[in-house]
């Protein structure tokens, strides 16, 4: 029972992290000053132009407010 208890709490931390995950890339997605900057940070990435790791900060930085 130990194990099993342990199982289940980790898979719902996990599904409250997916959870997490899920809404705010819905809410990133859908704010109109990343919506616009999206489709060129997307192509900077799949270019090689851009990594993924500065892309996404990017990103965030334009959701907060700080760009």
């Amino acid at each position: 029972a130990g194990e099993t208890e342990k199982r289940r709490a980790a898979q719902a931390l996990s599904w409250m992290w997916a959870e997490v995950s899920e809404t705010l890339e819905a809410q990133l997605r859908a704010a109109p000053q990343v919506a616009k900057r999206l489709p060129d940070i997307e192509s900077k990435v799949a270019s090689g132009a851009l990594s993924p790791t500065a892309a996404a900060a990017r990103l965030l930085s334009i959701f907060l407010g700080s760009n």
